[in-house]
């Protein structure tokens, strides 16, 4: 029997939206912004048309959807803040569009919002993800009607393709169930030939068009790659993402972020995962169409997995693909492959206890981000606007991780891996120089000599301090200069984040000359 999702008057779901809204609220006004998230920002408002942008962002392997709304917002203001509001926007019509359109039970729509994903992780951090589980919840509404709406489908994937390389993919899977569910309905209610072609050109277009400009995407130091694992490992760790998207438990940690209480034994992960895959299977197993979606998403999601060590919001796409492939089951041809009594409403009541326990994590870490900095860059800058001259110059190593503070000072910093004075970093590998500690020091020295003023030296945390007190560091001859040095005050370290590289020591210094 074939489920429509409920019509009545949307009081609950505009009780909700608007309790999440206020509550998404209260929690970016406490959130500090990591790289990530400013990157687009810092890129995108030196453009200075739509086409610019996209170009400039060619290094991010992300499609134009999110990288053009943030350009049409830096053309009112120079406030990243206004991006991280509409941003909670997205999110919210995503509770919205959840709990006035699916076929879910009630508390099962009470439970949603407040999840680690809804709640936190696609609602505060601002990224282009929120955009993929939007565009996701509305293609499942669109779908689950008894005629499908394919003209406003067509609209709604071929965003999606814009949205994410994740979303290209999801998309596609989308328009196939939409097709099969279509062959599968009476004649009456079937698309016209057109509506599919439209449909079928439309996000196959979308879709290359989302390779091409994800190409050629950031250099190697900016992929989270598997280090020195073999295929059995990397194999294991496809498995690990599944439980890590079902159960994103955070360890008790201040740098709780992208982490998970069962890190130190990936074995019961693996595990774990092997038999939620297996459960998911035999819920969805007498809905042919749901489970076809299902298992090809996750098998593209877990392939992306077994190259690059997925995070936390990659995981994520795992959760909304078992999210929309339960809504599409709902309304989807059935056969009795497995005659197990009440199999759907055992479906139901899973997805609904996964969703009680997301509420626990989501609402867990959002008072963890009440209460700790997500980066340590603000307090830096803060540093550094009471304490040190207009006139010093900063430098900063490793850059990614010292962005963000550049924007928060409104003032560019050199970045020695560019060679450049720069508010953000690049991912171009061959801008990009390796960096060793004494060229490093020369440069400080050189900068410091030529401009006859002090030198900030911010060091990020994957970096060794150079010392613990203030010392008068010794260099090789440079130039017509025998015996360069650097006088280094020791100042504080910041590190009092949830995105533990973004922690900075900080050095003052400057050039002088010994006496041997």
């Amino acid at each position: 029997m074939t489920t429509v999702p409920d019509r009545r008057p949307p009081g609950l779901p505009l009780i909700l939206s608007g309790i999440f809204f206020l509550l998404a609220l209260i929690q970016i006004s406490r959130h500090i912004m990591w790289r990530d998230e400013l990157r687009p920002w810092q890129i995108i408002q030196q453009t200075s048309n739509p086409i610019a942008a996209q170009h400039e962002m060619r290094f991010d392997a992300v499609p134009m959807l999110w990288n053009e709304i943030i350009f049409v917002l830096t053309r009112f203001t120079q406030n990243p803040f206004l991006m991280q509001f509409v941003h909670v926007l997205f999110a919210t019509a995503v509770v919205f569009v959840f709990t006035q359109c699916s076929p879910f039970p009630k508390l099962a729509k009470v439970l949603f919002p407040f999840g680690y994903f809804t709640f936190y992780e696609y609602a505060v951090i601002s990224r282009n993800y929120v955009l993929v589980f939007l565009l996701m919840m509305i293609a499942c509404a669109l779908i689950t009607q008894p005629r499908v709406k394919m003209l406003w489908l067509t609209l709604v994937l071929g965003l999606l393709t814009q949205a994410s390389i994740w979303g290209a993919g999801i998309a596609g899977l989308l328009m196939l169930v939409a097709l099969v569910k279509c062959y599968f309905t009476e004649p009456a209610l079937q698309p016209r030939p057109w509506q599919v072609s439209l449909l079928s050109t439309v996000v196959l277009f979308g879709v290359a068009l989302a390779y091409f400009e994800s190409l050629p995407g950031p250099g190697p130091t900016f992929t989270a790659t598997w280090l020195n694992a073999g295929s059995i490992q990397k194999f294991m760790g496809t498995f690990c993402a599944i439980y890590r998207a079902w159960f994103p438990v955070p360890a008790f940690s201040g740098h709780f972020w992208n982490s998970n209480l069962l890190d130190q034994v990936p074995t019961l992960q693996f595990l774990v995962g092997l038999i939620l895959f297996a459960a998911a299977i035999v819920a969805l197993i007498n809905r042919p169409i749901a489970l076809g979606f299902f298992v090809l998403g996750y098998i593209a999601l877990m392939a992306f997995e077994f190259h690059f060590r997925g995070s936390a919001r990659h995981h994520g796409h795992l959760f909304m693909i078992l999210i929309a492939a339960c809504w599409i089951a709902t309304s989807t041809v059935k056969y009795e492959i497995l005659k197990i009594p009440a199999l759907e409403q055992i479906r139901e009541q899973g997805l609904t206890v996964l969703f009680g326990v997301h509420a626990v994590i989501g609402v867990f870490v959002a008072l963890a981000g009440l209460v700790i900095p997500f980066s340590a860059s603000w307090a830096t800058a803060r540093y550094i606007k009471a304490n040190i001259s207009e006139n010093t110059i900063l430098v900063a190593v490793d850059d990614y991780c010292a962005s963000p503070i550049a924007t928060w000072l409104s003032k560019p910093i050199y970045f020695p891996q560019m060679q450049a004075l720069a508010i953000v970093n690049t991912q171009n590998p061959e801008a990009r120089i390796d960096l060793t500690m004494q060229t490093l020091l020369t440069k400080v020295f050189e900068l410091s000599a030529a401009n006859q003023t002090q030198v900030l030296l911010l060091l990020s945390s994957g970096r060794p301090p150079i010392a613990e007190h203030d010392v008068l560091i010794t260099l090789p001859p440079i130039a017509n200069i025998p015996n360069p040095a650097l006088q280094m005050q020791v100042l504080p370290r910041f590190e009092e984040g949830v995105v533990a590289d973004e922690s900075e020591s900080l050095y003052l210094l400057r050039a002088v000359t010994y006496e041997k």
